[in-house]
């Protein structure tokens, strides 16, 4: 499973995913930690900006914020991208409590 997270300053899960730049790229297979990479997107290619999802998180499965309006989800539903709004703060903690 590939699952991208919302992380602006690199530590914590952060809001506003259509103008988020940082994302984590993690990749889990049989609650294994394969892979996680930083992508950090130009202005011109968040989401909000270029309206569309950029090339670095084609062939996710899961998308992981904090807070995005409608037209966010939506476009992550048409997609067909499972999404989680969490309330979890840092990002390894999300990290641990999913692969438990």
């Amino acid at each position: 499973m590939k699952i991208a997270i919302t992380s602006q300053n690199k530590k914590h899960i952060t809001n506003h995913a259509g103008k988020c730049r940082k994302f984590w790229l993690l990749e889990i297979v049989d609650n294994e930690l394969l892979s996680k990479a930083l992508i950090e997107l130009p202005k011109e290619e968040s989401i909000r900006a270029s309206g569309q999802l950029p090339d670095e998180l084609h062939g996710i499965d899961k998308f992981i914020t904090s807070g995005m309006g409608e037209g966010m989800q939506k476009r992550l539903q048409s997609a067909n991208i499972d999404y989680e709004i969490t309330e979890m703060v840092l990002v390894e903690d999300w990290l641990a409590n999913y692969l438990n």
